[in-house]
Formats: structure tokens, C-alpha cells, sequence
């Protein structure tokens, strides 16, 4: 059986690769709609399908970001292994991850009342709709909280930490315009008919 350290450190594991999960969806999210060429290129191949994505990467981000901060009893968030690292802290130590804690949490306000507006529907309209859209700069806020907390709380617990350099999310935005500048071009060549 895992000593108790053991599964401290599995959990703050779990929590680890939730962060890194949203910081790759949400390059992703930025490599692919924060272009206007992109945007163009994906209203003209399949407007629907890329609103779709679009849609469902961000309402990904924004229920990965609140649960990251969620102290329900059911979830392992960062503000329980916070809480549960306090006690073994030094004072000074507490006080930076007390303050990084407050920063990630003060920064998710928003996504928080965008989580609940996104799911207060009724029965009879099950779709999940989220709007207004939260500005870039407060997601990237949040993202950038979550990281530097996250590293302070592997750094507390003895861990070796992983920064956002050395992540790579393998984002193909320019990739995947490429593939469709192409394809939408063989489309609209004029195509030889046979004799």
C-alpha cells in the first residue's frame, strides 16, 4: 500500500497533467482561432465543423481552469494538495503558496461564472452554450497562475518541477491551414472533362 506521501505525490501527478493538458489545449486554442487567415481559411472550408471545435476546446478549457480550483470533496484540485501541504510548510513557504493559490483562484473568477452560466439549462434545452467569451488575456492569466502555482506546489512537496518550456504540445495550426489552403485550391481548379 502507498504511503501516504506516495499518494499525495499521485495526486499532485494528476493535478500536473490536468495543468499541462490546458496549457496544450489552450495553444491549441490560440494557434488555431486567434488568426484572422485561419478564421477566413476555416469559415471557408467548413464553417460549422471549426465553430464546433471551437466550441468544445473552449468549454474543454474552461471546465479543465475551474476544476483545477475546485475544493468540492469529489475532485482533486490544486486547492486541496495546497491545503494539505500547509502543515509540513515553512512560514515563508505557506505565505508564496497561500499567494499563488489566491492568484490562480482570484484569476478563474470569471471562468467560474462562465462555468455556471454554461450549465444552468433546463431539461428541455440539454445544450451547453457559453457566452460571452471570457478575453484572451484572462485565460492566459489564469494559465499563467495555474503554472507558477503548480510549481511551487511540486517544488514544496520535493518533486522536480515541470515549467511551460519544457512542454511541447505539438501544435499544427499552420499545418493543418496549410492542408486546407491546399485542398480548398484543388477545389476551385477548373477540372478536365473526359472526351
Amino acid at each position: 500500500m502507498p504511503s501516504r506521501f506516495e499518494r499525495r505525490n499521485m495526486r499532485i501527478d494528476s493535478v500536473r497533467q490536468q495543468v499541462w493538458t490546458l496549457h496544450c489545449r489552450w495553444a491549441h486554442f490560440r494557434d488555431l482561432f486567434s488568426s484572422p487567415e485561419h478564421i477566413s481559411l476555416f469559415n471557408d472550408c467548413a464553417p460549422r465543423l471549426f465553430a464546433d471545435i471551437k466550441q468544445a476546446l473552449y468549454v474543454d478549457i474552461v471546465l479543465t481552469a475551474c476544476r483545477l480550483v475546485d475544493d468540492s470533496a469529489n475532485t482533486v484540485s490544486l486547492v486541496k494538495i495546497v491545503a494539505e501541504l500547509e502543515p509540513e510548510l515553512t512560514p515563508e513557504r505557506k505565505l508564496n503558496l497561500s499567494a499563488a493559490l489566491a492568484s490562480a483562484v482570484a484569476a478563474s473568477a470569471s471562468l467560474q461564472v462562465q462555468r455556471h452560466e454554461a450549465f444552468a439549462h433546463t431539461a428541455a434545452s440539454p445544450t451547453v452554450t457559453v457566452g460571452p467569451w471570457i478575453p484572451p488575456a484572462g485565460i492566459q492569466a489564469f494559465v499563467d497562475a495555474v503554472w507558477a502555482l503548480t510549481q511551487l506546489v511540486e517544488c514544496a512537496a520535493g518533486l522536480e518541477s515541470v515549467g511551460p518550456t519544457d512542454i511541447d504540445c505539438n501544435n499544427d495550426a499552420d499545418s493543418l491551414t496549410r492542408a486546407l489552403r491546399q485542398g480548398l485550391a484543388s477545389l476551385r481548379q477548373p477540372r478536365l472533362r473526359g472526351a
